[in-house]
């Protein structure tokens, strides 16, 4: 069984109302891939959805609002759609109460992913040379140490859609907070400035994709259970590009079923993890283990 948590962070001030009018159809679109990809793909891995709206401090009643994780995915898909954009009267947004109240979301997936969509800063003229009205950082005493803090403590994956020049200086700080190759944890910023409407699906896609690799030995394991030649094109984009050749080039009935060794409690070398990592790959986890494999095709 796996897991996969998606959680939608998205700044809804008034400067985002034509970014989110163009963005909303392709989250839909997103939602509706990745559940299709999951139940098709992944037989047996959950996924759930939550969205979190952030606004600024001058809007108090709706400065932030919230849709817990869910499996269905027709909630998410309501939620997205009644974006209301409202509020902001200068360029920074309550960016660290977004993130804070995404934290405190019931994440328990697997596989976790934050998607954060703006065009402005956090407060704090540390993090851009905007006009600001809170110039010494967030008037309720949030932290990007703090709460990027809590992220990292909850393993979750932190996509940022760019579409704005004005976040280069809060991008490049988070950054270096987020950063964590022990937890294999990364600020991945996808750059959406001009491509709005077009790309933004596809990208994000692309990069949760990567991240949920089907391991060669559980494709291999799970056919081998119904006493049957794994079905390799299923898996396609999931499997290493080594692998993905040979199942393009060679007719299915032809694809012999792959004799895979492991070796218990290996000792191996910084080269022989590399290799052995990219035919089996558990990208969700917070520490891959190396488990060196061995394809005979």
């Amino acid at each position: 069984m796996c897991s996969l948590d998606l959680c939608f962070v998205l700044d809804c001030s008034s400067s985002m109302s034509r970014s989110i009018e163009k963005i909303q159809p392709q989250l839909k679109k997103l939602c509706k891939t990745i559940t299709f990809e999951v139940m098709n793909k992944r037989r047996g891995c959950d996924v759930r959805y939550s969205t979190v709206f952030f606004r600024d401090h001058d809007y108090r009643t709706k400065r932030l609002e919230s849709l817990d994780f869910t499996p269905n995915i027709d909630e998410v898909i309501e939620s997205l759609s009644n974006i209301e954009t409202i509020g902001g009267n200068d360029v920074p947004e309550d960016v660290l109460g977004g993130l804070d109240r995404a934290t405190s979301l019931s994440w328990q997936s697997d596989l976790r992913f934050l998607i954060f969509i703006g065009d402005a800063p956090c407060h704090g003229l540390k993090y851009h040379s905007l006009e600001d009205a809170y110039p010494d950082g967030d008037p309720l005493g949030l932290t990007p140490e703090s709460v990027l803090g809590q992220m990292k403590k909850k393993n979750i994956q932190y996509l940022f859609v760019k579409l704005s020049s004005d976040t280069n200086k809060m991008i490049e700080i988070f950054q270096s907070l987020y950063h964590d190759k022990k937890q294999g944890l990364e600020l991945q910023v996808l750059d959406c400035r001009k491509e709005q409407s077009s790309q933004v699906k596809e990208k994000l896609s692309k990069a949760i994709k990567s991240k949920i690799t089907v391991p060669i030995s559980l494709v291999y394991a799970a056919a081998r259970s119904l006493r049957q030649h794994p079905e390799w094109r299923d898996f396609l984009e999931y499997l290493p590009l080594e692998m993905q050749d040979v199942v393009i080039d060679v007719p299915q009935e032809d694809i012999p079923i792959a004799p895979i060794q492991f070796t218990p409690n290996p000792v191996v070398n910084d080269a022989e993890k590399l290799k052995a990592n990219s035919f089996f790959q558990f990208k969700g986890l917070p520490i891959p283990p190396v488990v060196p494999v061995e394809v005979s095709l």
